[in-house]
C-alpha cells in the first residue's frame, strides 16, 4: 500500500546574544545597528556594527534622540538569530544597565603617609621643590 507522507526536518536554530547600545538614524539615515564601534565625536554620527531587525528603537529602554537626530539607547541585551547580515531579534531587548546609578561607597580615610605624599606632589607641581631638582630652574614636564 502506498501512502503519502511528508517528512518535516527540524533544523536547530542558533540563537545569538549580545549586550550593547543601539543606534539609528541621523544625517546618514543609519539603519538600526547593534554598536561595536562608536566614533568619539559628540554627538556620534552613528556606529559600526550589525543591522538589527525586529524592534522599534524608540520603544527600547533608555532610548533618546541626540542633537544630530541619531537615536541611541543605553546598553541592552539582544537575543536573536543571525541570517548572515542581520541580527533578527527573537526576544524584546532588555536593559543591561541599572536604570539608576548605584550608590557609591564612601572612600576610606587617607592615611598620614598618603596625605604627606599628596602634599609633596602638590608642592612639586607648584614649583616649591625646584631647589631639590638636579638642574635648578628646570621643571618636570608631565
Amino acid at each position: 500500500m502506498l501512502g503519502c507522507s511528508s517528512v518535516t526536518r527540524i533544523v536547530p536554530v542558533d540563537r545569538y546574544t549580545v549586550t550593547t547600545a543601539l543606534m539609528q538614524g541621523g544625517p546618514w539615515r543609519l539603519p538600526l545597528t547593534a554598536c561595536h564601534i562608536v566614533p568619539l565625536s559628540l554627538p556620534p554620527p552613528g556606529c559600526g556594527g550589525v543591522k538589527v531587525h525586529g524592534v522599534d528603537v524608540q520603544r527600547v529602554p533608555g532610548a533618546r534622540r541626540l542633537s544630530n537626530g541619531v537615536i541611541v539607547t543605553d546598553s541592552v541585551r539582544l537575543v536573536g538569530t543571525w541570517d548572515g547580515s542581520t541580527l533578527n531579534l527573537t526576544e524584546p531587548p532588555r536593559r543591561a544597565t541599572p536604570s539608576q546609578a548605584s550608590p557609591t561607597r564612601p572612600a576610606a580615610e587617607a592615611t598620614p603617609r598618603a596625605v604627606a605624599a599628596v602634599q609633596r606632589f602638590g608642592r612639586r607641581l607648584a614649583g616649591a621643590d625646584t631647589a631639590q631638582h638636579p638642574h635648578p630652574g628646570v621643571r618636570d614636564r608631565w
